[in-house]
């Protein structure tokens, strides 16, 4: 029903369920078109988003194939992102209080990717950056309030808990991005925090 954002690898449309009336952001990939790298990425990402629950993670749906194209379904269908926010604020009404709660949903968020699992395993998000956290708004027993929501886990990785550094390739924002990574030097899950503090500099200045 509306057409939300388009990356590298795919596109995002928000979409409704002609019975139950609920709204869902689905995320698409053109699997032949893109390659078996892509088709790999989104496959971790859709892992990632089974297996990881937390409020500020998107909830998983559904996936499904539509000839070439994977899709799959999450939960919620945000329209905006915390770069168009950062671009445009008078879009969304804040207050102090309200971005110190951004704040600590984004941290939140986090933490739960880094936690290691029941098999020792931790997620690196590796590509932090404002277009990827969702401004979602959440009804409330008082009102309507906001909420960050972390998404696009194409550049994520699985690594073991107790080993928090390597050489892997990550994708990278350069202006998000932590020294180590520019450099192309060794790095583990330190370098989402300092991606997460660049984009806490940004939101408070």
């Amino acid at each position: 029903i509306d057409h939300l954002g388009r990356g590298a690898n795919g596109s995002v449309d928000k979409v409704k369920n002609i019975f139950t009336g609920e709204t869902y952001a689905r995320k698409s990939v053109k699997i032949k078109k893109r390659g078996a790298a892509v088709e790999a990425s989104f496959e971790r990402e859709i892992q990632i988003l089974r297996t990881r629950t937390h409020p500020s993670i998107p909830r998983f749906i559904d996936v499904y194939r539509d000839g070439a194209t994977l899709n799959v379904l999450m939960e919620p269908a945000a329209e905006l992102n915390l770069k168009q926010y950062l671009e445009n604020p008078w879009k969304v009404q804040s207050c102090t209080q309200d971005i110190l709660n951004w704040l600590r949903d984004i941290t939140a968020g986090v933490a739960a990717l880094h936690a290691p699992d029941s098999n020792n395993m931790s997620i690196r998000h590796g590509d932090i950056k404002p277009s990827n956290i969702l401004v979602a708004l959440r009804r409330t027993e008082a009102n309507m309030a906001t909420k960050l929501i972390l998404i696009d886990f194409g550049a994520s990785r699985a690594v073991p808990a107790n080993d928090s550094e390597s050489s892997s390739n990550c994708a990278k924002t350069p202006m998000y991005a932590a020294p180590e990574i520019n450099e192309k030097e060794r790095h583990g899950r330190k370098a989402d925090i300092f991606s997460l503090a660049c984009v806490f500099v940004e939101l408070l200045t």
